[in-house]
């Protein structure tokens, strides 16, 4: 049992004490202290490790007086992530050898270094440490060089064990970060790294028995320094009964300053006048160690701690850095409700995302996201404003379908819609991709909601009758009820390379699949793995990873680009396919706010250009960023202006990079175009920007490419042919409109209500919320509709009436129970046919006496069978009683002939 956990700030800047007491029967209990910053950790993984009890004390030669470790870490992770690459650890002793830190002498030396090939982390562990040479310098070609030069103890002698090398920031920056162990026999481990981080602490472990109780007593006092001035360390302590599962209280942490050290005591002993000075250190060998020098030093280091502690007064609306109990009252400064149940990282992503959830009030997404947390019921918004009966309104637009046209070098063809929906007029077709396969046949992927959810549908361009048809990305047997959106594709040969972004696992994440790129993803429902391979999660992180993108550069490695919230703001993440494995995730870029819709694609001299956009709220700006030879320019902004420039694509084409963007620069959303090329330094624009589309409708997201025949060819998503299918009031020639009234997507026109009832809701100042139950529970329902209507009024503006309604529950039915073994009731039922009519079939009638004999091409006599009839093969109407739930019967035909 915890008795005690004190942090304070020692009056010595970059150190933390810190103290516990710990009162248990029995053996030494397995603890361990976890350090972070900005938050409290949520387990042992998270955050760095300051004592460990079970490591730092499991023996008796491991009753260490202090630990230094040197740790090395990762590219885009934090010290505090725990993603360690390498470290170099010495532990100390109170010995009767020279002192070397603090008083103390290394007695073990512990070498760790992270294995890439066999994802495997090997530590080394040297003891009888006779001394340790340490160097540190700047070079010619890094700018720091650190050297430790091992020696131990060998029958006697003293023998070199090894040399640890670390170099930090080449001169060029053609060289990453490396740390280096050569032993004195054997060769060489070198790891790169991209962070370094010092760790230097005094443990003392007090033990002793309470006579009154019988339990064992124990005092951990830990001195925690190297540490980074100015700033706030969160601590938490963990417990393991078992020694694998480790387990802490909401008291089991505490938080302290570290200061900084601001040479107070060398600004006072400067004040004195100058014959205090020579009398004191008199000499240059008692510089700096005079009497009067060390008497003031006291005093400097308490000025010092103020110091520390008043420049922290400077973070208290720094949301980043403000102290954790702080933040619920900086939440309440504007207007936001801290919800104290979540963590202090929680906590500020959302008070550093509030100011722009405040902008989105009133917004269906808004609205939506309110009322599935209050809830947990999914739900739909709809504006009844649309819906009013007005002589000078006409319907809203709801189809998108895709369009394309295609230049020759001179100029531009007429557009053409490629895919029509005839069936609906509600239909979304997005995000057009294109490809050639390697019979130089043209093929368009592009996401759909024709069949309800979105998926991924395909058809051949050039031809007389294309088949549309939805790719089958999933085996039949999962559920799907998932979207698949965003496809983005390259060939290599014979094979094709999909990615696409599908919220399988509750958020978005990026998946890939390889498939033949004639007649692709056509394995059919069961993904046999002849013609496609299984979807590959490709950046399984609980975060949203959405919107990727494909190139391949001249050497054949695959650059896959996305978006990312993984930071809680935007940005560009990157992944790397070599031919045989996948490099790790990379973040490119940092965000303000958003970066997002990347899009790629390689010139003539095999540089990589990646266009994304930066979403700053009030306006979308494009940029551009250049890799060439392994090294990415600086990001270069492409456009300005206060427009949203947005979904940009790109292909280079008659020696120059065409880029195309939608924009609503022009009023309303068009498509625009420029031509980019690269002046050997940056990218230079050789074009002002173009009109490229100019429809009274929306055109969006385009995408180009080059086909076989070298021409250029534009698909983009337009809303030019829902004109066709608008209507004032009733259109009664629109089947799917007069299916949907009365519910969430009626799109009929009604006449103005004047009264404020339920039932009265077709008005410009009402919204409806139709709330979807997980099961039907009227008081359920009625007490959701209460917890409702209070965040609602924070969250809708002041003249806005909500009206609540309840659709039917949906209800999960089991068709087979053979994947749900915990389902009730179970449900097995197996299907199998006997005998195919490979012969000709003879049919006996009844009354007149006749013989016929016909053929019937490809039809099989079909038996049902269950667990209760696993012999019948056809119905008995002659047995009571009649059983007739199998699928299929037949009276008076025989098979055979």
């Amino acid at each position: 049992m915890l008795n005690s956990l004190l942090a304070k700030s020692n009056i010595i800047g970059g150190r933390i004490d810190l103290e516990w007491i710990w009162a248990s029967p029995g053996a030494r209990p397995d603890l361990r202290l976890i350090r972070r910053t900005r938050a409290y950790s949520n387990g042992v993984g998270d955050g760095m490790t300051v004592v460990d009890l079970e490591r730092d004390f499991g023996s008796s030669l491991a009753n260490w007086a202090a630990i230094q470790r040197d740790l090395f870490f990762g590219p885009n992770t934090t010290v505090e992530s725990n993603q360690q690459l390498a470290e170099f650890s010495q532990h100390f002793r109170q010995t009767g050898k020279p002192a070397t830190v603090d008083g103390l002498t290394p007695y073990e030396v512990v070498i760790g270094t992270y294995n890439k090939v066999s994802d495997s982390y090997t530590t080394l562990s040297l003891t009888d440490i006779v001394r340790i040479d340490f160097e540190q310098r700047r070079t010619a070609s890094w700018q720091q060089l650190l050297r430790w030069d091992v020696f131990i103890d060998d029958g006697g002698s003293t023998v070199l064990a090894g040399q640890v090398t670390v170099r930090i920031g080449h001169q060029v920056g053609s060289d990453s970060d490396h740390f280096e162990w050569q032993p004195a026999v054997g060769g060489a481990v070198t790891v790169n790294f991209q962070h370094h981080a010092q760790q230097h602490t005094q443990t003392r472990l007090e033990e002793g028995v309470n006579p009154d109780s019988g339990e064992w007593i124990r005092r951990v006092v830990i001195q925690d320094q190297a540490l980074n001035p100015e700033e706030i360390y969160y601590y938490r302590l963990y417990h393991s009964p078992t020694g694998s599962d480790y387990t802490s209280e909401y008291n089991w942490r505490v938080a302290a300053v570290s200061t900084g050290q601001y040479h107070y005591s060398d600004r006072l002993y400067k004040q004195l006048p100058s014959i205090h000075h020579y009398y004191d250190e008199p000499d240059a060998k008692t510089r700096g160690q005079g009497q009067l020098r060390r008497y003031l030093s006291l005093f400097g280091a308490t000025l010092d701690h103020i110091h520390g502690q008043a420049e922290m007064l400077k973070q208290r609306h720094n949301v980043h850095r403000v102290y954790a109990k702080a933040l619920p009252q900086l939440a309440r400064m504007i207007g936001w409700r801290p919800d104290k149940t979540s963590d202090a990282l929680s906590l500020r992503r959302d008070i550093l995302e509030a100011p722009e959830i405040f902008r989105t009030v009133g917004t269906n997404t808004n609205l939506r996201s309110v009322v599935n947390r209050v809830t947990g019921w999914d739900c739909k918004i709809k504006e009844f404003v649309h819906n009013i009966f007005l002589t000078n309104a006409v319907d809203r637009i709801h189809l998108w379908e895709i369009w394309h046209k295609r230049h020759d070098g001179v100029g531009w063809s007429a557009p053409q819609a490629v895919t029509r929906s005839l069936a609906q007029t509600d239909t979304f077709d997005g995000h057009a991709n294109a490809f050639i396969d390697h019979n130089s046949n043209a093929w368009i992927f592009w996401h759909s909601n024709r069949d309800g959810n979105r998926g991924i549908w395909a058809q051949q361009m050039d031809v007389a009758a294309p088949v549309v048809r939805k790719l089958q990305l999933w085996n039949n047997s999962e559920t799907q009820l998932h979207n698949d959106e965003y496809p983005t594709v390259v060939t290599l040969s014979d094979r094709l390379l999909m990615c696409w972004a599908a919220n399988k696992n509750g958020h978005w994440d990026i998946w890939g699949s390889w498939s033949r790129s004639s007649e692709p993803f056509d394995d059919g429902p069961d993904l046999s793995g002849i013609n496609q391979s299984t979807p590959v999660n490709l950046t399984d992180y609980k975060a949203n990873d959405c919107h990727p993108v494909l190139v391949d550069d001249d050497l054949g490695t695959i650059w896959l680009f996305w978006q990312s919230d993984r930071r809680g703001k935007t940005d560009l993440w990157q992944r790397r396919f070599d031919g045989t494995k996948w490099s790790p995730a990379e973040r490119l870029t940092t965000a303000e706010l958003h970066h997002t819709q990347p899009a790629a694609t390689t010139d003539g001299a095999g540089r990589i250009w990646l266009f994304w956009c930066d979403d700053r709220g009030d306006r979308v700006n494009l940029y551009v960023q250049v890799n060439e030879g392994g090294s990415w320019a600086a990001p270069y902004q492409v456009s300005t202006g206060q427009y949203r420039d947005e979904a940009p694509c790109a292909v280079f084409w008659n020696g120059e990079i065409q880029l195309f963007w939608h924009s609503n620069r022009s009023g309303d959303w068009q498509l625009h175009s420029q031509r980019w090329k690269w002046n050997g330094t940056a990218p230079v624009a050789i074009n002002a920007p173009q009109t490229e589309t100019r429809s009274p409708t929306a055109d969006k997201e385009p995408f180009v490419m080059v086909d076989s025949g070298g021409d250029l060819r534009l698909f983009w998503r337009s809303q030019r042919r829902g004109r066709e299918y608008q209507s004032r009031t009733i259109d009664s020639g629109d089947a799917a409109m007069i299916a949907q009234l009365g519910q969430p997507q009626d799109r009929a026109h009604y006449t103005y209500d004047t009264r404020k009832s339920e039932n009265d809701y077709y008005a410009r100042d009402t919204i409806g919320i139709y709330l979807t139950p997980d099961a039907e529970n009227p008081d359920l329902e009625d007490r959701n509709k209460r917890l409702i209507n209070g965040p609602l009024k924070e969250f809708i503006p002041i003249n806005i009436r909500p009206v609540l309604f309840i659709l039917p529950a949906v209800h999960k039915e089991y068709v087979y129970t053979y994947d749900f073994p915990e389902a009730e009731p179970r449900r097995v039922i197996g299907e199998t046919y006997s005998r195919s009519t490979t012969g000709v079939t003879e049919e006996i009638y009844a009354g007149v006496s006749d013989n016929y004999s016909d053929r019937i091409p490809g039809w099989n006599f079909i038996h049902s069978w269950s667990v209760s009839f696993s012999d019948h093969n056809s119905i008995d109407f002659n047995s009571l009683p009649v059983d007739t739930h199998l699928r299929t019967w037949h009276v008076g035909l025989e098979e055979g002939g």
